[in-house]
């Protein structure tokens, strides 16, 4: 509601919840949590394959010899990838939250929405979007897999390999990877 209006979060929020109850607040959270796995695993899966097919590492968790441009552009390619799953998912969520529900024909649902933009739009229409996702997942994935390899290899000494690094140096590596890849992410979700 306070992306489609011009009132502020406390009054987007009374209003939603008159009108729709508390479960108005989860409205078109299905497609991003079941997707999410989906997205991820594809994601994982295809920056694992582009690493050993292009620079022929065995396991994703041992690049500390690789410049850590290949590193990135492995994961920009993983991420190019990853938006045939990520496109449709995202289409049906934003559809989902930003329709009326109380208006005649409204998606009940992220199926009866998805099924919709079938009808209306063929299977194309569920990648509608797709090149603008294409753009953000590139360069999101570009920085978010060099700022973890970075930020991990910053925190070893010399010689020391990045396996060696404890649990807690992994979740700030990925908490910088987190930051850089939403810094390259945001702008362009804004503008698609």
């Amino acid at each position: 509601i306070v992306q489609t209006s011009d009132v502020g979060v406390a009054a987007a929020t009374r209003k939603l919840l008159a009108q729709e109850g508390a479960r108005g607040l989860y409205r078109g959270v299905g497609p991003p949590l079941v997707g999410i796995g989906a997205v991820t695993a594809v994601l994982f899966h295809a920056n694992g394959a582009a690493l050993q097919s292009i620079a022929g590492v065995q396991d994703p968790r041992f690049v500390d010899h690789l410049p850590l441009s290949t590193v990135a552009g492995c994961g920009a390619l993983a991420g190019g990838l990853s938006v045939a799953v990520c496109t449709p998912v995202e289409l049906v969520m934003i559809r989902l939250q930003t329709q009326d529900p109380l208006a005649k024909g409204a998606a009940r649902g992220p199926l009866d929405c998805a099924k919709q933009i079938v009808r209306q739009s063929g299977m194309h229409g569920l990648y509608k979007g797709f090149t603008a996702n294409l753009l953000r997942d590139l360069t999101q994935y570009f920085a978010y897999f060099m700022a973890y390899e970075a930020a991990k290899r910053a925190q070893v000494k010399e010689g020391q390999r990045t396996a060696a690094i404890a649990s807690w140096q992994l979740l700030a590596a990925g908490g910088m990877a987190g930051v850089a890849g939403q810094i390259t992410h945001l702008p362009m979700d804004v503008g698609r």
